[in-house]
């Protein structure tokens, strides 16, 4: 269906290209939007999105857990203002449009097994010149499930149940087809100086970052510190659920490509780099600068529209892709007994309190989707 979907919009892209281009209209980008001077602009519209999370391991046939989430019909809603040099506004994306507005914890939630998915986007901004300074903040709830495939051994094909470190209490033993729910709290938090404007044809932008949220965590742990592997991990594919904190810088810049005075494509791409701090019941994972570097953070966003504006009316079609890569290679201590199954036998054994290891990681997230919307500007 998505592929449909996209292939769709790149047809309708190609044709728009074509037309205008044998038209004699041409291509540019020295005007403005009809829109671009409107007080108050109310929109609202339809996506599907696709969220998933892969670690490096992942990429193999031989997976401990299945964490694929099924793709969100979401439903957007949005509403700015702009008056003088001020400009603010704010974002609802829901797959659940009967459900109450709400981002804080609920541990009940844990227990529930439809999939939900939420994001509420606040954004204010002030207009100095051709500069602008911009603060926004992003929550969003997601709930969703992990089903075990077993851990396959190292010496013969043989699996083993999954162990999951949950917040609180005891390690879960998860069989074979068991499944786990979990849901999450994520807030992003950016203020940013923007050359240009938001108003301006071609802008780029510079600010800062700060993340946080929780979710399951796989990591591989060696007994012992080490810069470089030499060997098997002693627990592979443990799986915990665990606290991140996020530290980015962020660089972006933004164009629109008019067809006519009233179409035109608009994209905005931004380079985000940064640090991280994981934390749960066994352990704490701080960033450090030596070798080997840890507790690194990349991403980067696309985000583009094919808009067509007339009268207080715009209709647009659009995309966006958001892919976030963590990096861990840690030197710390345990602060709790470790349970775990030997991973040549099968044997129950303990990592004791206080046992140096090293932990290693590598999860790319990827948020993607496509969607269609319509907006009343005055």
């Amino acid at each position: 269906m998505l592929q449909n979907v996209i292939r769709a919009l790149m047809i309708l892209v190609a044709f728009v290209f074509v037309l205008e281009l044998s038209a004699g209209n041409g291509i540019c980008s020295d005007r403005e939007s009809p829109d671009d001077d409107a007080v108050i602009t109310a929109s609202a519209g339809i996506g599907y999105y696709n969220w998933q999370m892969k670690y490096a391991t992942d990429f193999g046939l031989d997976t401990p857990f299945d964490h694929s989430i099924q793709p969100f019909i979401l439903k957007r809603f949005e509403v700015k203002a702009s008056l003088f040099f001020l400009e603010a506004g704010a974002s609802y994306l829901t797959n659940k449009i009967n459900e109450a507005m709400d981002f804080e914890e609920d541990p009940e939630m844990r227990e529930e097994e439809d999939p939900l998915a939420r994001q509420l986007g606040v954004f204010a901004g002030i207009h100095l010149g051709s500069y602008a300074i911009k603060t926004s903040a992003v929550f969003r709830k997601f709930r969703g499930n992990i089903k075990s495939n077993g851990v396959r051994r190292t010496l013969s094909d043989d699996r083993d149940p999954l162990y999951y470190y949950p917040e609180t209490g005891d390690e879960l033993v998860l069989n074979i087809g068991d499944e786990v729910n979990w849901y999450t709290i994520f807030r992003l938090y950016e203020i940013k100086l923007v050359k240009g404007g938001s108003l301006s044809r071609y802008s780029w932008d510079f600010g800062f970052q700060y993340i946080q949220y929780e979710s399951p965590t796989q990591v591989d742990i060696t007994i012992g510190h080490e810069d470089i592997p030499t060997g098997l991990p002693e627990v592979p594919s443990a799986l915990m659920y665990s606290k991140y904190r996020v530290y980015n810088l962020i660089y972006g810049f933004h164009n629109r490509f008019f067809f006519r005075d009233n179409l035109y494509l608009e994209f905005y791409f931004p380079v985000i780099v940064g640090i991280n701090r994981l934390e749960n019941s066994y352990m704490n994972l701080d960033p450090h600068f030596g070798y080997p570097m840890t507790n690194l953070t990349a991403s980067t966003v696309g985000q583009v529209a094919l808009r067509f504006v007339t009268g207080h009316v715009k209709i647009e079609i659009g995309g966006d892709f958001n892919l976030f890569i963590s990096i861990w290679n840690n030197k710390t201590t345990l602060e709790r007994d470790l349970d775990y199954l030997d991973q040549k036998d099968g044997t129950p054994r303990t990592l004791e309190e206080g046992t140096d290891i090293t932990v290693r990681s590598w999860r790319y997230e990827y948020f993607w989707g496509v969607y269609a919307q319509a907006s009343a500007y005055f």
